[in-house]
């Protein structure tokens, strides 16, 4: 093993193109999947997670650049849970089957140390850092699989009030740039983890987290 990474170190030195130092400034576009954690019933994960915003780039050395990423963004998540009210004509418990969808819309401000390694004109590069949340809004949908009973009882679009002004996250990441022209052609993949809770739903602290793609442009 030892020697394939000194052959593999050796080949990347051959092709290797510096990355000059300096600033570079452009729009990025993310999207993937979301889910809350910590809320109870079934969950699942696979919510549509959209972010726009910013990159800001210093390029301290050919190796190393720190990025702050201001971008605003939407997540969700969907739980499955079952109600009781009343009792059929049979004295037994009356059970509605429910899907509960939520969202939030946050503006974040993440801030990454960067590492980029030149392959074949290339920049291949891994990334971490700590992110501030702001909530903005947040939205709770609850549909009944009974008809008539989410008639009487579902419900779209109810505020969730419970949201806390500021929350914390970290983000971790990897990602290629291809320089293009005047400018730098880029797509990411971002994993957020949260360090703190987004607020409570129905009494229950929940925790936002994400996997998303990015497109990136900066010149």
């Amino acid at each position: 093993m030892r020697a394939v990474r000194i052959v593999f170190l050796f080949f990347v030195s051959l092709n290797a193109v510096a990355q000059t130092p300096g600033f570079r400034f452009g729009p990025r576009i993310g999207f993937g999947m979301s889910d809350f954690s910590k809320l109870p019933g079934e969950r699942n994960k696979n919510v549509f997670a959209l972010q726009i915003g910013l990159m800001a780039c210093k390029q301290l050395n050919e190796n190393f650049a720190v990025e702050v990423c201001p971008q605003v963004a939407t997540y969700g998540s969907r739980s499955d849970g079952i109600e009781q009210n009343g009792v059929t004509k049979s004295m037994a418990p009356a059970l509605y089957s429910f899907h509960d969808d939520f969202r939030v819309g946050v503006v974040e401000f993440p801030f990454f140390a960067k590492y980029s390694v030149p392959i074949n004109k290339i920049y291949v590069n891994a990334f971490a850092g700590p992110e501030i949340c702001m909530n903005m809004f947040g939205a709770h949908s609850r549909t009944y699989d009974d008809k008539q009973y989410n008639f009487d009882h579902g419900f779209s679009g109810y505020s969730i009030k419970d949201l806390n002004d500021r929350c914390y996250a970290a983000v971790l990441g990897f990602g290629a740039e291809k320089e293009i022209g005047k400018g730098f052609l880029g797509l990411d993949m971002r994993l957020q983890y949260p360090l703190s809770p987004s607020g409570k739903i129905e009494m229950s602290r929940f925790y936002v987290q994400a996997g998303t793609l990015g497109i990136t442009w900066t010149h």
